[in-house]
């Protein structure tokens, strides 16, 4: 008997190697999934006209009566049926809700764990609550609308960073320091601790007896080690007879905070293999976006679209304002018919606006043998990679699980969605 042959030997490419350093690879890449998109449309273009329809339910929009018989005289009135039948199951879950304190529980799974829960649970209930923040309840609110007329939730959840120009007070005790350069020092080791800070040098502008203003140029350290040199001016006031400072700080700072999204129903996206294999472990589940040009740009420079280059950046910039030159219109065309006209769902440059998808997906970008979860940002119009990292280089708590939910209202056998009250009483309702 003849020998078996050996298999193959997977190939492994050598730490540092970028598969999306070309730009061919990146085109094709956004191509690639665009098309997955517009197949998934397709798939559930019924399912999104019924989603239409039973929204039409909810609101009172439904066709004028057909009179049968001789009956002349009916009247062509609406009975808000179906909105009260989801308002009142609405307004009675949320009662739960809100009346939940705290709203956010953590469970302690070790010694240190049971130390630090309640610290975490007064911080992430006092986040998930500001208005500023998350604003959990108007999300459950709109979620639990969301379920009822359709159905089905698919929400997204994450950690969002930022930076902000901001004025912030802070008061510091002197520790007995008396001179303005000492305390100067302490407002920067206050301000600017050196695991974030680097290259911070200070200039004074102005000062009085009780009031100096200092410039601090420095280097931040942010998202994937990328590093922004910034300037802020900084005020120091002697305050309480000089037992505490008052520093006054202007400029930019890096915030974060977590973050939870519910889409429109027919934003949100994944493929089949979805139903059986779950969210997880399907082949793609995602959501289309809108960005603005302020957003692309903070996230150019923020390192978070780290595909995006110079080049790419003043072609986004030229379609917002429509002053394409030659070049760039040639290379608009050229990745729309690449596209095949899988390019967008709307056209929103000429507001600064421009369509595009949050994926993640199981991917082998490399050919490395091994897929593995990847998350990637498209521009739909013009094809363009924004963004593409493996998922626990951005979501490092999740232990490999896509920050991605759904839930049902009732249970729709052979599919993720559910059932909403609209379809449930559709025949009384248009009887009514």
């Amino acid at each position: 008997m003849a020998d078996r042959p050996a298999p193959p030997k997977a190939v492994r490419k050598r730490n540092g190697d970028n598969p999306f350093s070309r730009l061919e690879v990146r085109r094709q890449t956004a191509q690639d999934i665009l098309s997955k998109i517009v197949r998934i449309d397709q798939d559930r273009s019924g399912w999104i006209t019924d989603q239409a329809q039973w929204y039409d339910l909810y609101r009172g929009l439904i066709d004028e009566r057909v009179m049968p018989g001789t009956r002349s005289n009916w009247a062509n009135s609406h009975v808000p049926v179906t909105a009260w039948t989801v308002l009142q199951g609405h307004a009675g879950l949320a009662r739960v809700y809100e009346a939940s304190d705290p709203i956010c529980f953590m469970k302690a799974k070790n010694s240190v764990g049971k130390r630090l829960k309640a610290q975490a649970e007064r911080y992430f209930n006092s986040v998930l609550l500001d208005e500023n923040q998350v604003n959990i309840l108007e999300i459950i609110d709109e979620m639990l609308l969301q379920l009822f007329v359709h159905g089905y939730v698919l929400g997204f959840c994450g950690w969002d960073r930022w930076r902000d120009y901001v004025e912030e007070v802070h008061e510091i005790p002197t520790q007995g320091l008396a001179s303005a350069e000492a305390l100067a020092r302490l407002s920067m080791e206050t301000l600017f601790p050196k695991d974030r800070y680097s290259d911070l040098k200070r200039h004074k502008v102005k000062g009085t007896e009780d009031s100096t203003i200092y410039r601090f140029e420095f280097t931040e350290k942010i998202e994937r080690k990328v590093e922004i040199e910034d300037e802020a001016e900084v005020e120091i006031e002697r305050v309480d007879e000089g037992r505490a400072i008052r520093v006054i700080f202007r400029g930019a700072v890096s915030r974060e905070r977590p973050v939870v999204e519910v889409p429109p129903i027919e934003a949100g996206f994944y493929s089949r293999d979805c139903v059986w294999l779950g969210l997880d472990r399907g082949k793609m589940v995602g959501r289309k976006i809108v960005l603005t040009l302020d957003e692309i740009e903070q996230g150019f420079s923020s390192g978070k679209y780290d595909l995006l280059k110079e080049r790419d950046m003043e072609l986004i910039g030229r379609m917002r304002s429509g002053k394409l030159n030659t070049d760039q219109t040639k290379m608009v065309e050229d990745l729309r018919q690449a596209a095949q006209g899988q390019i967008g769902w709307f056209s929103r440059q000429d507001i600064g606006e421009f369509d595009a998808a949050e994926v993640f997906m199981l991917d082998d970008p490399g050919n490395e043998g091994l897929s593995r979860q990847w998350i990637y940002t498209i521009l739909a119009d013009p094809p363009m990679l924004l963004r593409a990292r493996p998922l626990e280089k951005v979501f490092r708590l999740t232990n490999g699980r896509r920050p991605v939910f759904d839930t049902r209202y009732l249970p729709d056998k052979g599919t993720r969605t559910g059932i909403g009250i609209p379809e449930l009483i559709e025949g009384p309702q248009t009887e009514i």
